[in-house]
Order: C-alpha cells, then sequence, then structure tokens
C-alpha cells in the first residue's frame, strides 16, 4: 500500500450550481494501482443543511471527457472520512485521479478539507496470503 497526499489543506467556496475542479498539475497518477482507500478529511463545511458535494473522479487520460466518478460524499459536519474504491464493488478506476466540489442548485457553500488517497498495486494480495512449502520428492 502506498499513500498520497491528493490535495493538501485548502478551502474551496463554489456558487449555485457550479463545480471546482482540482488544478491539473495536482492530479494523483495512479497508473498500476488497484485498490483505493480515500480518506477525507473535512475541517469545515457549509450550509450543512445542503452541504457541497465532493467527487472523486478517474480517468486513463487528462482528457476532461473521460473523467467519470468512482465515488462521492456530501458531508455534513466536520470528521474524517474513509470511503473505498475497489473494482469488484464500485465503478473501476483509472491512471488519474481527482476531486470536483460542486454545490446544489440554490446553495451557494464551501469546505475546508484534506485529502489523502492509500493505494494497493495490482497483483498484490496483502491480506490471506497463503504460505505453500516446496514438497518433498
Amino acid at each position: 500500500m502506498k499513500c498520497f497526499l491528493a490535495q493538501d489543506l485548502t478551502t474551496v467556496r463554489v456558487a449555485s450550481g457550479v463545480a471546482v475542479i482540482q488544478p491539473e498539475a495536482d492530479y494523483v497518477d495512479l497508473a498500476g494501482y488497484r485498490e483505493v482507500f480515500v480518506w477525507l478529511d473535512v475541517r469545515e463545511v457549509t450550509p450543512t443543511a445542503t452541504p457541497p458535494t465532493i467527487a472523486f473522479q478517474s480517468a486513463v487520460t487528462k482528457d476532461e471527457s473521460l473523467f467519470a466518478t468512482i465515488l462521492s460524499a456530501s458531508p455534513s459536519a466536520v470528521g474524517l472520512s474513509v470511503l473505498s474504491a475497489i473494482p469488484e464493488l464500485t465503478t473501476p478506476f483509472s491512471r488519474w485521479f481527482r476531486w470536483q466540489l460542486s454545490a446544489p442548485v440554490g446553495a451557494a457553500g464551501d469546505m475546508t478539507f484534506r485529502l489523502w488517497v492509500v493505494a494497493n498495486r495490482s497483483g498484490r494480495r496483502p491480506f490471506n496470503r497463503s504460505i505453500t512449502t516446496p514438497s518433498s520428492t
């Protein structure tokens, strides 16, 4: 498993019905990784009644039309959330990972957050690994 800081502590303000996308220079390259766990550390969010939604997106290249949401959250309180994207259970992800923050129509908002991504390399099974011993002939 490897840990990536996908977004250092930042405050993002969004207008009603508008989306703010992470700058392209800050996308995380997850080439060769299979399972992804996202640690969303929310320090402040307003409004709490209709909070902004943060979507975690992935694409095989940095082409805007190829990005698809693999996970999303609408935290209405501060704290740490852990979300997982395991290909067998969720929408598959590709090489590039980014976030997108959007506010619902009719409600502007903001969120102060930090984002960590923990990923496992393809082909590695950190758990339930069986041990084999050579057979004697």
